[in-house]
């Protein structure tokens, strides 16, 4: 499966969002960091299981278009 990208912003009141841009309309939240991962990646999962089954178009991922990640923690 391809690897796509996952921004992680903290929510307004507690806990954490994630989105994924490539998967329009592709979200999860958590209260922890790690509880967020794991609901994205759940997320991201149904999100291809359900184009596929509708026949639509699988987004390529980002291997070849990011060459270098760096997490900024302000």
């Amino acid at each position: 499966m391809p690897k796509y990208l996952v921004y992680i912003t903290s929510a307004r009141e507690e806990g954490y969002i994630a989105s994924c841009p490539d998967l329009p309309g592709c979200a999860a939240q958590g209260e922890t960091v790690e509880e967020t991962l794991k609901a994205i990646k759940y997320t991201i999962n149904g999100y291809i299981a359900s184009l596929k089954r509708q026949g639509g178009a699988i987004p390529e991922g980002v291997e070849d278009r990011i060459q270098r990640v760096e997490v900024v923690k302000i």
